[in-house]
């Protein structure tokens, strides 16, 4: 499975930056052959838009400023979405790096993709009920990040809330009419974090029919590995993205720090990406997610794809997004899904619970997006 890369061009080629819903895609004139990534794309949620403006400027055409030349980029494909790393320093190889990701890339595959007949996650959901099966390292902690957030928040934040959200139309097998009520608790029968027990090395299921859709973690988890392997290959000054979510560490070229722009919600789906507000960032992990882009219907029947575990039902809250900023990548996804799922008011129970984090929620109302930030 080869990685689909691009390496920098320091020739001051013309670049352009884009944004689509939940990731970050960086386009230049000159490049190299790349070859594409087969992974199965277990990861089918929309998050809200995160676009880098660390390096180029926010939107317009720009030439890559000579004090900039010596940072590496790399990019590709993984998990049915893009990801990205800058870093800065001028000795560590896109060849390492690529070898590296791959890796990591690899591991989060075979322990959490719902495509791959050879995922431990694929053979966890074929064990009979109360049967402890073993597990590695990767989905023992994609499984503890994911537990811990769904009894923080009262059930919000639930990984095996898969059933419900194809019960809704979403997912690449939804179904294409409005489910009944009855299918809706018929199916949330089959839903439920607390059915599931984790121990060092083990994971049983209480409940038949359970299953695990971890990607509201996984991808997160993806993002600190790869900060953690640039890390250990020497790299003090870099970002990296799955899909929309990063980690920064360091500065950015000439020492200034990494800069991402949060997403104005969109009136309409297909609307093109505005900025709402900038962030600076270093030494932290940020992710954000969005109920503003995946949506079905229209009018008063328009609802979007994130699922209250709880109700079975789409939220409807008034939440557009929600971007969170926290030591690790894996807490933010988790914590951006409950605290979109929440809402501001119900959210700050749980996110008392963690040190440094910090969460920025953008509302919609009669009077137009308004600002929350906890605490």
């Amino acid at each position: 499975m080869g990685l689909r890369s691009e390496g920098w061009n320091s020739a001051s080629s013309p670049v352009s930056e884009s944004a689509a819903a939940g990731s970050v895609c960086l386009e230049r004139t000159a490049q190299r052959p790349r070859t594409q990534d087969q992974r199965r794309p277990w990861w089918t949620g929309s998050a809200a838009a995160v676009i880098f403006v660390g390096l180029f400027g926010c939107h317009e055409p720009a030439l890559v400023p000579a004090a900039e030349q010596e940072a590496h980029y790399v990019r590709g494909q993984v998990f049915g979405t893009r990801w990205s790393a800058v870093w800065t320093e001028p000795e560590l190889e896109e060849a390492q790096v690529l070898s590296a990701f791959e890796e990591v890339f690899e591991d989060v595959d075979l322990a959490a993709s719902t495509w791959r007949a050879d995922s431990e996650v694929a053979e966890f959901q074929t064990a009979p009920a109360g049967e402890a099966r073993p597990i590695g390292a990767t989905l023992e902690a994609i499984l503890g990040i994911a537990l811990d957030v769904a009894q923080a928040s009262g059930g919000a934040f639930d990984p095996t809330v898969g059933p419900l959200v194809r019960l809704w139309g979403f997912g690449l097998d939804g179904a294409s009419e409005l489910p009944s009520g009855a299918e809706v608790e018929a199916t949330r029968a089959r839903v439920g974090w607390d059915a599931l027990k984790l121990e060092p090395g083990l994971l049983t299921s209480q409940h038949p029919g359970l299953e695990l859709d971890l990607s509201g973690v996984a991808k997160g988890l993806a993002v600190d590995a790869m900060a953690a392997r640039l890390q250990a290959l020497g790299s003090a000054n870099f970002l990296v993205e799955i899909g929309g979510e990063f980690v920064a560490n360091g500065h950015r070229p000439g020492g200034e720090p990494w800069r991402l722009g949060i997403e104005r919600p969109a009136i309409r789906p297909d609307s093109a990406p505005e900025l709402w507000r900038t962030l600076e960032i270093s030494g932290l992990a940020l992710a954000t997610s969005g109920n503003y882009r995946n949506v079905r219907g229209e009018g008063q029947e328009r609802y979007g794809h994130t699922i209250d575990p709880r109700t079975g039902r789409p939220v409807d809250n008034g939440v557009h997004s929600v971007t969170v900023l926290a030591d690790s990548c894996a807490l933010a996804d988790a914590l951006a899904t409950a605290c979109l799922v929440l809402g501001p008011e119900q959210a700050m129970p749980m996110l008392a619970r963690y040190s440094g984090v910090q969460a920025i929620f953008l509302l919609g109302g009669a009077d137009g997006l308004s600002e929350i930030t906890l605490p």
